[in-house]
């Protein structure tokens, strides 16, 4: 580019002039350059735990002004205090401090949710997992979803100082997997959260020691000012997990004898250390304005320096940190005097707190007024040191303070440090509430942060208040709100609604922001639910109904828009969308003056006429107008749900609406679409209005009946439907031909139009339509567009021919066959464009006839009797519950996009945590155990266990549901003596002998059935005199459908256990009779379905499964792999208890021995826990000496039953034999149902061997209460015993208990010295015989399945394998859509998997190793299987319905017509064998 300076015919003044413009463009440039380098930063969301319970900025400020000292004891599940400590500070080992600041939980994390695995969960320092969980939650808080920042320019800058959990890991070399070296590292904190989130900006770990969060904090200001990134997380943590660097800092007199920071007192003696993690997500000001962020305080500046060589490596250097406060008040661009507060450093230390003091004055001294002093203060004194998480605890409460204009307590302050000058320095202690009054309308302060190895930082923080603007609103508000929750599991999704609703109840911002923030500020998971309100209290009532909706996998709504026609419209439509809906209102603008540009002969303007008054005779309905005003809320109507983020995969018009269709397309501009459109609606207006149109609700016969009689004007107009066509031709024509159909009842119904569009009528006007549409340009459509005319997907080429829109106006309306097409084509979701719904019930009735439109749904914008935002939120609502992913800033987008809300404080997600925890951690190598100790802590995680229970549990229901089943019992006992015969006629007298005889009940059943009369007799439909039973009157037939209806809407909660009494209530009668067996009560058909939903997947087992895993955690917390715990199971059935305890036992410590009286659940368990190689398997049966079985006296530490010791013949022996098994200080866990609930006459009760008993302990059904269980374990030899649920809590109402025994002794646990450690336990995996024999069997499976069965088989296979891998719960196994390496798989896994697929199947060749790459689900993996064992099954149309099939569609009449009977009858084996 030449340079005009250089035209040397300029005049030098012309020359300078030119000169001085590109100055004064550099200088502007450089001064916008300085700017952006002091630009504040705001911090937009903070996340946060610390001690005293604090999980979120209301809760620590709770505690901050309640004066609060959240110092505790060393919890006893860290290491064992009693041990460690001593007075002398100089004692080898030993610890002078007792104290601490922690936080609940370090153990558990959800895993599942961040896509890890358990098995690499339990490796991770629980400082990266905490850090996962709190970042997620701040970006909640700030209204950012985590899930959105995928490839944005987003930092993370960290502070980690301490790695308590790597270092005891690594002490234990048998310990370390392939997931220790990243489960550990540093900087791996910061980079694994980067790679969770997908971010792409700087990801920095600081290690400066006390001063690294805020060096991490000052970092990140100046990635963003820079430009490094656009967004930052800031953020630190610190956990306290062994005792090392406790022993250290007292060896160095660090630490206070008491346990408290005395921060600037004469006191003053050391910290204490505290836990904690805060992240902070910050943006530049300017930013955050734009994107209506919630601005918490302002960073104005910070600074960072060292201390060089100062007194000592560790000791405070006053003239550097006087220097790094100086140097961040120069970045901020303020004074010393105008600072209202100081956090400090403040530790607590004799020498640290003076030197801190007199630098602080000595800089911010300076012009101060000394009627005013400094106030400082330290958060130490309240949660202690969090060491490398200090500075931004401090940060924190600071920040709180500038919102409330208050300074809360500080503690621990009675008595000045002598040290420092309280006279000469203008500094105060603030030990109560103090108010904080701005300064020049500023309220500005400092907190600085020191580490011990001599990096200090400073950081100048400003409230919020004076810079806070206002988002732009619409010009209308909204008059409907949709709030969209969703979590990844119904427990967490019932949680999140709960936290919402009492959000809604006390909130005070606008509703539109709330719901903004909840919509667009969170990731949206399968699990979903949708509220619609105009109110806080509307939205919290349809948060108490709403349905819940899964979305399967990556399953998504395929979208169709359909167009409607005209004769929809009507005066004033679309009028509250326009007012309140930006996009909306723009595009009509745009369609208005389009048709100012192209339609002249319109006189009036576009919206006038549309927002004109309703009346019979409104210019509107007439054709000229109602075209145009068609076309342009169709378009408009596209334009806002494409904003909101749905976009169709295929348009469709009837009539006129295929122009607004061609137009959303791309095949016509909007000026050439609305040309045609008016013009067609001018020529249409010309004609004569002698036309009329009929719609004939009759087969297509039937109509051309009425042609034969009818003129030459007669023409069929549409193809609606099967048997809806539409007539048009002169309405005289019209009449004479449809009277005689009306005569013999065929419907009719008239259409409202005066010309007969689609007919001959139409024809004098399309030469002139011909010449409009020349110059007209037509481009090939960018989304699939089905022709009314031919009823085909068309191209440019047939859309584009001059004749084709002429032929479109004359020639039928192919609707029925169109609609056809895109159902064939798998469309699920038509949504109606038009401002009334017309077509959605025509396509419905096409759909009806076609299997493959079921559960199609059909969504309408508009309706003309409905406000304008209900149809449009509601299918909203419909999309989003079908898995739609909805652009929801798009729904309160403004015309230029930009946001146009204001992010609000909202619940943030309810983390679904279990642990995930290595136990050597806390605790020295081979540690020996202390009876009394296991025993404290058993009682007391059992105690806290027994108060949390599922969410969905609803303890306090159970009375009510019991109450519920009982009268289904009494019910079907009425129900099963009237099926007898018996109790017909009043006076009717029997004894339980007659009862019996006369109904054909076995005597074993007696107790059963007296019971049964005994309850009748109880409610008056019998009298019992003696022993014998009189109906006063005809026993009643009861009302079974009002009681399982009942049952229903009790057991929402509970369905499995309802599912197993439905299915027992079937059966009672013949089993009692004699005339089914028992097992198929529970074991129908030979499945297993049954009994692990009742006892894995009911709520009452899951809470008493919850509380035995609890106490096996306990009992497994001392094991080591030189040392395992040694397990034995008893009646371990369907192993639904044994899945519960698995996951909390380390499996390099554990040695399990599952039992069970029968071969069936042995063979099934062994494949079942196959992955588990610390497991064996073998037969026994407590009713026979085990020595006699094989089992040698005290070789078990813990054995655990579930409702199965109950079940022995003589339960005092039993307990005995049990006591001998154990070993020296060993346990026995026992789940027992403790209540014999009336229910059990109807289900359990009817098992062989309930009955079985014969001891002095039970006399009417097995079952003993809790303290008989108790008295009868201390007879048979048991040191101690206890049981939970507590006597008098709600959740005893459940009939169910936990029961806990200890033996006499120390447990130390087997020496393993002579087994290698990767030597299997004997019986631990089948052996080649039985690997192959199982193998075998699942070959049979699929073979003997019917086609569409054989993938399910397969499905279930694959699941069990990646459920063993990951070592998931097997009580919520993944779905069949879920991506495997979303779960937590990596490369390793995925070898696992490989080879357990490959030789569970029995493969010949091995499976490629990028199987899961290319079959990502289980869905796939199982299709692709099928293929490998059965390659002429795995076709493309096999593969796509299993991948498309919800579940293995029913076999149909034909299809079984079809099969011979010897097919049936092998189809009826394999169902009957199918486990």
């Amino acid at each position: 580019m030449t340079d005009p300076r250089a035209n040397e015919a300029l005049t030098p003044v012309k020359r300078a002039l030119l000169e001085i413009r590109d100055l004064k463009a550099q200088l502007a440039r450089a001064q916008a350059e300085q700017s952006a380098l002091h630009e504040p930063i705001a911090i937009v969301g903070m996340g946060l735990r610390l001690p005293g319970g604090v999980r979120d900025a209301q809760g620590f400020a709770e505690l901050l002004w309640s004066g609060t000292d959240a110092i505790s004891t060393i919890p006893a599940d860290r290491w064992d205090l009693d041990s460690l400590l001593s007075d002398d500070p100089d004692a080898p080992g030993k610890m002078t401090t007792r104290h601490g600041g922690f936080i609940d939980g370090v153990d558990r994390f959800d895993a599942e949710f961040f896509g890890i695995s358990p098995r690499e969960a339990a490796s991770m320092d629980p400082q990266q997992r905490l850090m996962l969980q709190v970042a997620w939650e701040a970006l909640e808080d700030a209204g950012h979803a985590g899930a959105g920042l995928a490839g944005s320019n987003t930092g993370v800058y960290l502070g980690v100082s301490n790695n308590d959990y790597g270092r005891a890991l690594f002490a234990h070399r048998d310990e370390i997997d392939a997931y220790f070296a990243t489960g550990n590292a540093y900087s791996v904190v910061a980079g694994r959260l980067s790679y969770v989130l997908g971010l792409q900006g700087p990801a920095v770990v600081v290690d400066t020691a006390c001063s690294s969060s805020l060096v991490a904090l000052h970092q990140a200001c100046q990635g963003l000012r820079l430009g490094e990134c656009d967004m930052a997380l800031a953020g630190a943590v610190n956990l306290i997990l062994t005792p090392e660097m406790n022993i250290n800092f007292s060896r160095a007199r660090m630490m206070a004898a008491d346990g408290r920071c005395k921060t600037f007192d004469a006191a003053a003696d050391g910290y204490v250390r505290g836990e904690g993690c805060a992240v902070l997500v910050l943006k530049r000001l300017s930013d955050a304005r734009a994107d209506g962020d919630r601005v918490l305080a302002l960073i104005r500046g910070s600074a960072i320096n060292q201390d060089g060589r100062s007194g000592g490596l560790t000791a405070p250097n006053g003239p550097a940190q006087e220097a790094v406060i100086r140097a961040a008040l120069a970045a901020a661009r303020v004074s010393g005097a105008a600072i209202g507060y100081v956090e400090a450093h403040g530790t607590g230390t004799p020498l640290g707190d003076p030197i801190e003091v007199q630098a602080l004055g000595a800089v911010l001294g300076e012009g101060r007024d000394a009627a005013h002093p400094l106030p400082i203060g330290s958060v130490k004194t309240n949660i202690g040191h969090l060491e490398a998480a200090a500075g931004l605890a401090g940060v924190i409460k600071t920040v709180l303070a500038l919102q409330r204009g208050e300074i809360p307590p500080h503690l621990h302050f009675s008595q000045g440090n002598p040290h420092i000058d309280w006279a000469a320095l203008p500094v105060t202690v603030p030990t109560r509430t103090t108010p904080w009054p701005a300064v020049e309308g500023r309220r500005l302060a400092g907190v600085s942060s020191f580490g011990f190895s001599g990096t200090n930082a400073h950081v100048v923080l400003e409230g919020a208040a004076e810079v806070a603007t206002a988002a732009d609103a619409p010009p209308t508000e909204r008059p409907l709100h949709l709030l969209a929750l969703s979590a990844r599991d119904g427990a967490a999704l019932q949680a999140l609604a709960h936290s919402a609703d009492e959000a809604l109840a006390v909130a005070q911002a606008p509703l539109a922001d709330l719901c903004f923030t909840a919509n667009a500020g969170r990731a949206h998971f399968s699990h979903r639910l949708v509220a619609l309100g105009a109110s806080a209290d509307e939205l919290r009532r349809s948060l108490a109904g709403a349905q819940t909706a899964v979305v399967e996998g990556a399953r998504r709504p395929k979208i169709a828009f359909l167009f409607t026609g005209q004769g929809a419209q009507h005066a004033g439509m679309g009028r509250a969308l326009y007012d309140s809906a930006p996009v909306f209102r723009q595009a009509l603008d745009a369609c208005a003056d389009a048709a100012t540009r192209v339609a002249p002969h319109l006189d009036r303007g576009l919206l006038e006429m549309m927002f004109s008054e309703p009346s019979d005779d409104s210019p509107v309905n007439h054709t000229l107008w109602a075209q145009p005003l068609t076309f342009s809320i169709e378009v408009a109507l596209a334009a806002l749900w494409r904003s909101w983020g749905v976009e169709p995969e295929a348009v469709m018009g009837h009539s006129l609406g295929e122009y607004a269709a061609a137009c959303v397309a791309g095949v016509l501009s909007l000026d050439d679409a609305l040309r045609l459109v008016a013009e067609r609606g001018r020529l249409t207006h010309a004609l004569p209005a002698n036309g009329g149109m009929a719609a004939v609700f009759a087969p297509e016969s039937v109509v051309k009946e009425a042609f034969a009689r009818g003129g030459p004007s007669l023409s069929i107009a549409a193809h609606n439907g099967p048997e809806h066509l539409v007539l048009s031709g002169l309405r005289s024509e019209l009449e004479a031909a449809l009277a005689p159909l009306e005569a013999r009842g065929v419907r009719i119904k008239w259409l409202r139009v005066p010309h007969a569009a689609h007919s001959p009528c139409i024809e004098p006007v399309l030469p002139e339509f011909a010449r409009a549409l020349q110059g007209v340009a037509h481009a090939a459509p960018r989304i699939a567009l089905v022709s009314n005319l031919t009823g085909q997907f068309e191209g440019v080429e047939e859309l584009g021919r001059p004749g084709y829109w002429p032929e479109h106006m004359r020639q039928p309306v192919r609707f029925a066959q169109s609609l056809r097409l895109l159902l064939e084509q798998g469309f699920t979701h038509f949504i109606e464009i038009g401002p009334h719904p017309v077509l959605l019930g025509m396509g419905a009735e096409c759909a009806a006839a076609l299997p493959e439109a079921a559960g199609v749904e059909w969504l309408p914008s508009l309706h003309r009797e409905r406000a304008d935002w209900t149809d449009l939120l509601e299918s909203l609502r419909s999309l989003y519950l079908a898995g739609a992913e909805i652009d929801w800033a798009g729904l309160d987008a403004g015309p230029d996009k930009g946001v146009k809300r204001q992010r609000q404080a909202w619940p943030t997600y309810p983390f679904r945590e279990r642990r995930h925890w290595m136990d050597v951690v806390g605790q020295p190598p081979a540690a020996p155990a202390n009876a009394a100790q296991r025993w404290a802590g058993l009682q007391a995680a059992m105690d806290r266990q027994a108060e949390r229970g599922p969410l969905d549990l609803n303890a306090p229901s159970y009375p009510a549901k019991w109450a519920c089943l009982e009268e289904l019992t009494v019910a079907h006992a009425a129900l099963t003596l009237r099926d007898a015969g018996l109790f017909h006629v009043a006076g009717e007298r029997h004894t339980l002998a007659q009862v019996l005889k006369a109904g054909g009940i076995a005597p074993t059943y007696g107790h059963l059935v007296q019971r049964w009369l005994e309850r009748l007799a109880q409610r008056g439909a019998l009298a019992q005199d003696g022993e014998a039973f009189t109906a006063p009157a005809p026993l009643p037939a009861p009302d079974m459908a009002a009681l399982w209806s009942r049952a229903e809407a009790l057991f929402t909660d509970n369905q499995p256990l309802l599912a197993y009494v439905r299915h027992c209530g079937q059966l009672v009668s013949a089993v009692l009779r004699g005339t089914e067996s028992p097992l198929e009560t529970l074991f129908p058909g030979g499945s297993f379905d049954l009994a692990e939903g009742l006892y894995e997947r009911s709520a009452t087992m899951r809470y008493v499964n919850g509380l035995a895993a609890s106490a096996m955690a306990e009992l497994a917390r001392h094991a080591t792999p030189a040392r395992p715990l040694r397990v034995l199971e008893l009646g371990a059935g369907t192993g639904g208890t044994t899945s519960s305890l698995l996951p909390v036992l380390p499996a390099q410590a554990t040695r399990y021995h599952f039992t069970d009286v029968s071969d069936v659940f042995l063979d099934r368990a062994r494949e079942h826990f196959a992955a588990w190689p610390h497991m064996s398997f073998g037969l026994l049966d407590m009713d026979r000496d085990p020595a006699g079985q094989g089992v040698a006296p005290g070789g078990f530490d813990v054995i655990v039953s579930a409702n199965a010791v109950h079940a022995s013949k003589d339960l005092r022996l039993t307990l005995q034999r049990l006591r001998e098994l154990l070993a020296p200080g060993g346990a026995l866990v026992l789940v027992e149902s403790t209540v014999h609930m009336a229910w059990f006459d109807m289900t359990t009760g009817l098992i062989e061997g309930w009955q079985h008993f014969a001891d002095d302990l039970r006399t009417d059904n097995p079952l003993l209460a809790p303290p008989v269980w108790l008295q009868a374990l201390r007879e048979a030899g048991f040191e101690a015993a206890d049981a939970w649920p507590r006597a008098g809590s709600t959740a005893s109402e459940l009939g169910q208990h936990v029961i806990v025994a200890r033996v006499a002794g120390e447990a130390s646990g087997a020496i393993e010295a002579d087994t290698p450690r990767d030597a299997p336990a004997v019986a631990a995996a089948p052996g080649k015989t039985a690997a192959r024999e199982q193998t075998e069997a699942l070959l049979r499976r699929v073979r003997e399945a019917l086609p569409g069965e054989r993938v399910d088989v397969l499905r279930e296979f694959v699941r069990d394998r990646v459920v063993r891998v990951l070592r998931l719960d097997a009580n919520t196994p993944p779905g069949r859509h879920d991506r495997l390496m979303d779960l937590g798989f990596d490369s390793l896994m995925a070898v696992q998997l490989r080879n357990q697929l490959g030789t569970g199947l029995g493969l010949d060749k091995p499976l490629p190793a990028t199987l899961m790459f290319d079959h990502p689900t289980i869905d796939a993996l199982a299709t692709h299987l099928l293929g490998r064992v059965m390659p002429a099954e795995a076709s493309a149309p096999v593969a796509a319905s299993v991948a498309t099939s919800a579940a293995p569609a029913a076999l149909g009449e034909a299809a079984v017509a079809a099969m011979s009977d010897e097919e049936i009858e092998a189809l009826l084996l394999a169902r009957l064998d199918k486990p």
